[in-house]
């Protein structure tokens, strides 16, 4: 299971020092590419290509109206844009949404009948967008606990899998969605719990490590 920010890793988390700057320069192909600029992720694709902080907003307000039908390849490319364009607290929350989505996609997938490579692009889209998103975040523990709790709150009740991926993937029953959601709710609520309780730690943690030079 790909537990939701393990804490063995927040150190390393802290250690980001200069990654939340600038754009970031990531590729996941097909999906997406920063340089040459592309964004090959489905109906969305070319409403996400906008330079304009408004227009993007714009469409993360739609796609939050029908998130269950959008697939998480398009939430994971809608936090690089908002980042992009500074808009970096919107792309914090965008992206542990886009994070617990993808863990339920991986859980749910039944790889008994049918395994495909998605699993594996997603966990590109975390693990590299990740490294901006995590640095710039954690510089706020407040803030970023309170971005965690939105998140449940916002997608406890995400529809089957299925309404995303009705045609290309075999999933499980509706009924183990259930199960597995309850385990990434919990997960994010406990680490949610944690950010709050050992925030001077990890901000005094960050602050040495900035001061060092260590980077992740």
């Amino acid at each position: 299971m790909d537990r939701f920010l393990p804490l063995v890793l927040l150190s390393l988390l802290m250690a980001s020092c200069n990654v939340d700057k600038g754009k970031m320069s990531i590729y996941v192909e097909p999906f997406y590419n920063s340089k040459p600029f592309k964004i090959a992720v489905g109906e969305y694709s070319a409403k996400l290509t906008t330079n304009s902080k408004v227009g993007t907003r714009s469409v993360a307000n739609e796609i939050k109206e029908r998130i269950d039908e959008v697939i998480i390849e398009t939430l994971f490319v809608l936090p690089i844009r908002l980042y992009d364009l500074g808009l970096k607290d919107e792309a914090s929350y965008w992206y542990y949404a886009a994070r617990l989505r993808k863990n339920i996609f991986i859980r749910m997938e039944d790889r008994a009948t049918y395994r495909s490579n998605m699993g594996d692009y997603l966990q590109a889209f975390k693990r590299l967008s990740g490294q901006w998103i995590n640095g710039y975040s954690y510089g706020n523990p407040d803030k970023l606990a309170a971005i965690l709790e939105q998140v449940v709150e916002d997608n406890r009740n995400m529809a089957y899998i299925r309404k995303a991926y009705p045609t290309l993937y075999v999933f499980k029953p509706e009924e183990k969605q259930m199960t597995c959601m309850r385990e990434q709710v919990d997960a994010i609520l406990e680490h949610a719990k944690y950010i709050r309780e050992n925030k001077e730690e990890m901000l005094q943690t960050r602050k040495v490590n900035e001061m060092t030079g260590v980077k992740r």
